[in-house]
């Protein structure tokens, strides 16, 4: 068995990675490959040990097992590799029947039709201009196929801002972006925290660390706008492992900060200015603790990007939402969970979609939803087709948001003859 340079650039999340590789065959745009495995990786992989396996040599690779006793088992085990994991799906998926009829049928008589104009910024709209990247769309803890929450707005050579920072974002930043990493973490301007809830920062000291680790400590120091309480958790991280971060108060932008204005708490408005953004605002929305916000960004292109962290539907925030061009809400609940969103004082998927309809926004994304819908959430009659389902790693251009909703009849019953679960 050998071990050779190629080795350390496969995944070991295998089920994750034949997921992503599903839904690129659907929409590619949408969904690209991990940069350190995917569909190609298996078929190289494939013709690779073969040819290892002519000469009497196995080629090592992650997740790879060889037994040595019982002597029923003797010899490699490729099970539990991606390429065992591909096998093994491609085994036991059966062909989705009627498919075309069942999207007509979700697209005619449960998605409602809901015509919303397109807008200027998008019409004319450069593609260096905006990119958004879902790093996580999970709740509560990490699952097989959702991390949790965490959007990276990518602004190309201006820069990144990285809205919440659950455990696990700067492994997803990796295979997102593979050898242009290190650059996207360098050029990584702005962090900003919805609340204290560790799903929602836990992935902040790693981040921070690799930043420095990379950037040696060197440039302007990350601003990093959160709710008061994390000021101490960041006290308390900095004892042990000193960063160079400037902190803000989420209430220090309640009342809006425009690019360059003077007046900004510490650098941020100069910040916002490299980064094409004339304003940003958090909005105090209302959720299980106290410091909870959403987010209201926008950029001197025309766009609005909304982003309501956890919360109930709050008028506050559908208020500042007013007129976005992307509007993303928590979904946390199925419709009919009503009694259990408001003890967690979460949102169900149809009072997200109704508060970006009040919003009058272009784009709904839904995110942060329970990890009992481990793949797709249940959809029904609220939804419209002005409505997307986020998935982990899904990445979208403002060039091409318009399609994005096609995303969700499409992917309705692609896993329906999937095993449950586990």
């Amino acid at each position: 068995v050998v071990r050779d340079k190629d080795s350390v650039n496969q995944s070991i999340f295998s089920s994750a990675t034949r997921l992503q590789s599903e839904l690129h065959e659907l929409h590619p745009d949408f969904f690209p490959l991990h940069e350190t495995s995917g569909s190609s990786a298996i078929q190289s992989e494939k013709s690779l040990l073969a040819t290892a396996a002519a000469d009497g040599v196995i080629r090592g690779i992650n997740l790879l097992k060889y037994h040595l006793r019982p002597m029923s088992k003797y010899g490699s085990d490729k099970s539990e590799t991606i390429i065992g994991e591909s096998c093994a799906a491609e085994k036991k998926r059966t062909v989705v029947q009627n498919l075309e009829e069942k999207k007509l049928h979700l697209m005619t008589n449960v998605i409602t039709t809901d015509n919303v104009s397109k807008p200027a910024c998008v019409s004319e709209a450069s593609e260096t201009e905006l990119e958004v990247t879902f790093l996580g769309t999970g709740s509560a803890i990490p699952s097989k196929y959702r991390n949790l929450s965490g959007i990276y707005c990518h602004l190309f050579e201006r820069g990144g801002i990285l809205l919440d920072c659950g455990e696990g974002a700067c492994g997803q930043l990796v295979r997102r972006y593979g050898a242009n990493f290190e650059a996207v973490m360098t050029n990584l301007k702005l962090v900003w925290i919805s609340h204290i809830h560790a799903d929602h920062h836990s992935g902040l000291p790693s981040l921070l660390r690799m930043q420095n680790k990379i950037t040696k400590g060197s440039g302007e120091p990350l601003i990093v706008v959160g709710p008061r309480p994390l000021r101490r958790v960041l006290d308390m991280y900095s004892k042990i492992q000193f960063v160079p971060i400037d902190f803000i108060d989420c209430r220090q932008t309640v009342s809006g900060i425009s690019g360059a204005a003077s007046a900004a708490p510490g650098s941020l408005g100069a910040r916002l200015d490299s980064l094409g953004i004339s304003s940003l605002r958090s909005v105090e929305v209302i959720h299980s603790c106290y410091n909870c916000f959403g987010v209201v960004i926008e950029g001197k292109q025309g766009w609005k990007l909304s982003y309501s962290g956890d919360t109930i539907p709050c008028d506050a925030f559908v208020k500042a939402a007013l007129g976005s061009t992307i509007f993303i809400h928590e979904a946390t609940f199925e419709n009919g969970l009503l009694e259990e969103a408001k003890a967690k004082k979460h949102s169900l998927a149809g009072e997200a979609i109704e508060s970006g309809r009040r919003a009058n926004a272009y784009r709904t994304i839904l995110t942060h939803f329970s990890q009992r819908y481990p793949k797709i959430p249940v959809i029904d009659e609220s939804y419209t087709t002005s409505t997307c389902i986020a998935f982990d790693l899904m990445t979208f251009n403002l060039c091409n948001i318009e399609q994005l909703p096609r995303v969700v009849p499409d992917v309705a019953f692609q896993f329906e003859s999937d095993p449950p679960a586990e």
